[in-house]
């Protein structure tokens, strides 16, 4: 045995100094007090790996005020010496320690432990407090150190989230492949996470039914490391029939003029011919600039070219600067021969020969009506689509030098003709997204039918209807068609995002749902995929065929539905 380091410790149930001494296999096992917090370290977790390979694991004992380090190739023996013995031990996400540390030990000692109720995860006992005190699990309790903060009243440092911190920087072997040691700022971080945890149990009152809800966090963590194989075939059949499910309910509901829900924009402007949003009128700009930077100096190129969104100020010098340098009379050039250099400053309200200069220009070519619309990508427009035609007449060969020679007027005049394609750039009309179309729908149901109840979200207090609750339509005899075709759409959408990603699939071909081992309820929840509510008895959309047994096993789905029934006698 080796001590690694001392340091002093001031945390609520424990003050004082503290040893990191490491043991290896051989040494006496040591004599610990009756509760100890372990803690693991390990590799960075790859694709599907989520089980990586341990380095090292702690195990602090408050009675010595010791923290023992050991590293991979010895778990198995410490484990052995720990878990025979009537010792509790505490975890913090117990079912990940327990995955990496049994995947080095054949005999599963841990999992052995955990059986006999040896085993104590702190997750679940703060979950489960907070559940009995609340009513609800405080978001920043999900992990360790957001729980040392709340009830220790210790902040962790947990580094800067790269590979340079002690947390990320654990590895088994150099590069030449001896076994990497530890570092002290290593060993002391373990330590740490050790004493936190053991603390965690000291200061939290440990749960009735803790022991049943920690067994089935590591079953959990098995299954989504694990996996499920998914049929590639059987995935693109799925996508296929739901996406175009989706397209035929999308054509009934914007024949209703609901807003085409795959697009940003609304209905009504996005229908337009030539329809574009900020961003593309942005990228023309961009491109346009470009492709002038040849016929004249990079100033508008450095104006227009280093902002996302133009201020007004800047498209109007943009606009004095390229009727300056085209066919401006001499005397109006004059006024703004240092425009130029002001460019570089444009974000600041013109002055006053500038302001001469732009009123002259607005009168002449008019373009008040574009100056003074509120609509800012009104003015993006008139400057982005002026460039791009002066990039088509340079293009061309119409212009002489530089700028000379261009048409300010043609510029205009195509700008324009695209802005009237877009007619809800310059109409204050209301226009209506696809929420607020459907809860103006909703409301009016609802007020011409007194008799008809419909759910409403707890925070905002939208209207909500969903597949499953077109019964309520139905008990109060009422058949609508808009609400048939969103609720399908709805459901189809729902299906693509909770199912169907793509990403879910990882490099091995399985998904790896992850688990939230306690909810509110009591139960657990599931996502990337939601494996738990995944359908299989609608006749059109059997998502669980997705799925397959690996060679040589079979899926099992069980539902003990009278144990929520009885649990509380259970308990």
């Amino acid at each position: 045995m080796r001590r690694l380091c001392e340091f002093d410790v001031d945390i609520r149930h424990c003050r004082g100094r503290v040893s990191a001494i490491l043991w290896e296999g051989g040494d006496p096992f040591p004599t610990l007090g009756p509760e100890v917090g372990v803690d693991t370290e390990t590799e960075l977790i790859t694709d599907v790996t989520l089980f990586p390979k341990v380095v090292v694991l702690g195990c602090f004992d408050p009675r010595s005020m010791t923290c023992w380090i050991v590293y991979w190739r010895d778990i198995p023996e410490f484990m052995q010496g720990l878990c025979s013995r009537n010792i509790q031990q505490r975890y913090f996400n117990l079912g990940f320690d327990e995955g990496v540390i049994d995947n080095e030990d054949p005999d599963k000692n841990l999992m052995e432990a955990i059986d006999k109720g040896r085993v104590r995860d702190m997750q679940i006992r703060i979950h489960l407090d907070q559940i009995a005190t609340l009513g609800y699990i405080q978001a920043k309790l999900h992990s360790l150190a957001g729980c040392v903060k709340y009830f220790l009243n210790y902040e962790m440092d947990k580094g800067d989230g790269t590979e340079n911190s002690a947390r990320m920087s654990f590895r088994r072997l150099r590069d030449d492949g001896i076994q990497k040691e530890i570092t002290l700022e290593q060993a002391k971080y373990l330590s740490l996470d050790c004493i936190c945890t053991w603390a965690l149990g000291a200061h939290v009152r440990e749960s009735p039914v803790e022991v049943g809800h920690t067994k089935g966090m590591c079953v959990l963590a098995h299954i989504s490391a694990n996996g499920f194989p998914v049929d590639k075939l059987m995935f693109a059949y799925f996508e296929k029939i739901l996406k175009e499910d989706m397209d035929k309910f999308r054509e009934e509901l914007m024949s209703f003029g609901y807003p085409d829900p795959y697009k940003s924009k609304t209905y009504a402007e996005s229908t337009q011919p030539g329809y574009s949003d900020e961003k593309e009128e942005r990228e023309v700009m961009n491109e346009a600039v470009d492709a002038l930077l040849e016929l004249t100096e990079p100033v508008l190129h450095h104006t227009l070219g280093l902002v996302n969104t133009p201020s007004k100020n800047m498209l109007r010098r943009a606009l004095c600067y390229m009727w300056n340098h085209s066919d401006a009379p001499d005397e109006v050039g004059m006024c703004a021969e240092n425009l130029q250099i002001v460019l570089t400053s444009c974000n600041k309200a013109l002055l006053k020969q500038e302001k001469a200069m732009y009123d002259e220009l607005l009168e002449e070519h008019g373009l008040l009506a574009f100056d003074k619309c509120s609509k800012p990508i009104v003015m993006q427009s008139l400057v982005a689509r002026m460039l791009e035609d002066y990039a088509r007449q340079a293009k061309e060969g119409l212009g002489t030098t530089g700028w000379k020679g261009l048409d300010f007027d043609a510029a205009v005049a195509a700008a324009g003709e695209h802005i009237d394609s877009h007619p809800y750039w310059t109409s204050n009309e209301k226009l209506l997204g696809p929420k607020q179309f459907f809860q103006e729908y909703a409301q009016r149901l609802l007020d011409n039918n007194p008799t008809l109840e419909l759910d409403r979200t707890p925070n905002s207090g939208d209207i909500k209807l969903t597949k499953t609750d077109t019964w309520r339509l139905d008990d109060v005899g009422i058949s609508d068609r808009f609400l048939d075709a969103y609720t399908n759409f709805k459901h189809c959408q729902k299906y693509l995002s909770s199912y169907m990603k793509h990403e879910f699939i990882k490099s091995d071909g399985r998904v790896h749902p992850r688990f939230v081992n306690v909810l509110r309820t009591g139960r657990t929840s599931c996502s990337t995929p939601n494996l738990q509510q995944l359908p299989s008895r609608e006749k059109r959309y059997q998502l669980k065929l997705m799925y397959r047994a690996p060679p040589g096993a079979v899926l099992c789905a069980t539902d003990y539905s009278f144990i929520e029934s009885h649990g509380s006698l259970a308990a």
